[in-house]
């Protein structure tokens, strides 16, 4: 009676039953009052005890509540609740960190505009198909505020959207990579011109991290920078950087290539590397940071190129960003050096055809698998008398056409030589019955490994200096006839070693020894010393070109020391 209820505000009517815990602990009590007083029928007194049961199910459910939130914000990943309005219900503390936002800013705000989602990008339309399907969806999304890659799962229900997110940027820029590697390998390997890979390198900036847009420049000899690859640049921003000048501050690409090191501006508005129409250029179409890293050979590591990379909102890159940028540029290098190496060899091998097509050797190259021919020059034609299409169309023809004398001799018995090559002389037939003299030499051209790739050939027509060789013999045959028949004596002097050639006559006629290869004083010791020097100034009259023959007489000693006078 003494209770504040009774005296001041006058209660008389009192019923109260205790809430209970799960357990039965006691934690309060659910109350009913009334000024007057009155009586609790039994269905009443039924009604307010479940309804005591109905406030503790509700104080329960909220305190599981909380500790669900607190579980959920001290999770690793990203979890949030979005109402049919896609208003934002609740967000952990990892959601907020892997949309962007503020975790203050978000219950009660718009996900468009407090987490900046675009409703038209991925991550958007894939909420707003999930909401219109009432079912459960999962996706990939990248989110351009938080520059991540996120795995997406989406559980409708009518009260909105129940969404769980986590980081997988790491494993997708991974994979982007790898496969935009492969690409760019693949285009190499296949001989894609040089703007085809840069532009392929350049695109896999963006296509990993979607908020950024790369460009390569190619270093030119004067000096200035040409644009090789921009496929995510505005092309009036890429019309300023035409031409842009190698110098300390001459943007990021023109600093990096003079630099010879990564040159980054955090902000390009307020960067001393940007200036004038270049820097307005930028920030009219929404360029506010840039960092640009030199493209180096590995053969003597000069800059041929320079490959930046652009931002939407002034931020430097991240330690991720520099990691991918380091790997494309050597994939740029790669391509750079590649194209230039067969740009170098296409000119080699334009030279050797143009050289090889104007001479008169017949010079030729095997397939790599050793069966037909890749390439014969022309020569073949004047030499053969046959086409080279035919030859290209039968290989055999070449070995149909060699004298049947000569094919077993020339696949038993090659003339080899130390660097591995080896040479045949054959007789060809020409169709019209000629036969041509042949002398073919083959060289094998090796890989790394050793292993024989190719051959190539030099075969040149020999008939002439057969021809002079066998004339050559049977006037030395005659000569030698001629020598054992006659009484007189003959000689040949030797102007190449200085030596002479006797006959038996020096013998038979004077009692000297005679035989090839005779020192030159066997005849001009013998030589009468009056005589000597009249007859050697005629013989080198002739020798010199001043007199056509010589003839003369003068005394020669015998071997018993006797004098003759002969006519020489």
């Amino acid at each position: 009676r003494d209770n504040p209820l009774v005296t001041q505000a006058r209660i008389r009517f009192y019923a109260g039953v205790p809430l209970l815990s799960h357990d039965g602990l006691p934690i309060g009590a659910l109350c009913v009052m009334d000024e007057k007083p009155r009586a609790l029928a039994q269905a009443e007194a039924e009604a307010l005890a479940d309804l005591g049961r109905q406030v503790m199910a509700v104080l329960e459910l909220n305190l599981a509540r909380r500790r669900l939130e607190s579980v959920l914000h001290r999770a690793s990943g990203g979890f949030f609740t979005l109402d049919p309005e896609f208003r934002v219900t609740f967000a952990n503390a990892g959601a907020a960190r892997l949309l962007g936002a503020r975790a203050d800013a978000l219950p009660g705000a718009s996900l468009w505009t407090a987490a900046r989602v675009a409703d038209k990008g991925r991550l958007g339309e894939g909420l707003q198909r999930a909401a219109r399907s009432g079912a459960a969806a999962r996706f990939e999304a990248y989110h351009a505020p938080s520059e991540c890659w996120l795995d997406v799962a989406v559980d409708p229900s009518p009260e909105g959207l129940t969404i769980h997110i986590d980081d997988i940027t790491a494993r997708r820029r991974e994979e982007l990579t790898q496969r935009a590697s492969n690409r760019i390998l693949r285009l190499i390997a296949l001989g894609g011109s040089l703007p085809v890979i840069l532009r392929a390198v350049a695109r896999s900036i963006g296509d990993i991290s979607p908020g950024l847009r790369a460009a390569i420049m190619t270093v030119e000899g004067s000096g200035a920078l040409k644009t090789a690859a921009a496929p995510y640049l505005p092309p009036a921003f890429v019309s300023a950087l035409e031409g842009l000048s190698v110098g300390p501050a001459s943007g990021c690409c023109g600093t990096a290539a003079f630099r010879r090191e990564l040159t980054v501006a955090a902000d390009i508005d307020t960067s001393l590397l940007w200036a004038g129409r270049l820097r307005e250029q930028a920030i009219a179409h929404g360029l506010h940071a840039c960092w640009s890293m030199p493209v180096t050979t590995h053969t003597d590591g000069s800059v041929v190129a320079t490959f930046a990379v652009y931002r939407d909102e002034p931020r430097g890159p991240s330690d991720a960003d520099l990691a991918v940028l380091t790997h494309f540029a050597k994939l740029a290098t790669i391509g750079i050096e590649h194209v230039r190496r067969e740009e170098a060899l296409r000119e080699s091998e334009r030279r050797m055809v143009q050289l090889a097509e104007n001479v008169d050797e017949v010079f030729w190259i095997s397939n790599p698998d050793g069966r037909g021919l890749a390439y014969i020059n022309p020569a073949y034609e004047k030499i053969s008398g046959r086409r080279c299409e035919d030859l290209y169309r039968n290989p055999r023809e070449l070995i149909d056409a060699i004298h049947p004398e000569d094919r077993i001799k020339i696949n038993l018995a090659p003339k080899r030589f130390p660097d591995g090559s080896f040479a045949n002389e054959y007789r060809l037939i020409r169709p019209d019955g000629a036969v041509r003299w042949i002398e073919d030499r083959r060289f094998p051209v090796r890989g790394r490994d050793g292993e024989t790739m190719q051959t190539v050939g030099v075969a040149k027509d020999v008939t002439d200096a057969k021809l002079a060789e066998s004339r050559l013999r049977e006037s030395e045959e005659r000569f030698r006839i001629v020598a054992l028949t006659t009484a007189d004596v003959v000689w040949d002097w030797n102007l190449i070693d200085n030596t002479v050639n006797w006959n038996d006559g020096l013998t038979r006629r004077f009692g000297h020894e005679s035989g090839p290869n005779a020192p030159v004083s066997s005849w001009k010791d013998f030589i009468h010393p009056d005589d000597l020097k009249r007859v050697m100034d005629g013989v080198h009259a002739v020798i010199d070109g001043t007199a056509e023959e010589w003839q003369d007489e003068y005394r020669f000693q015998h071997a018993d020391g006797t004098w003759t006078t002969v006519t020489d």
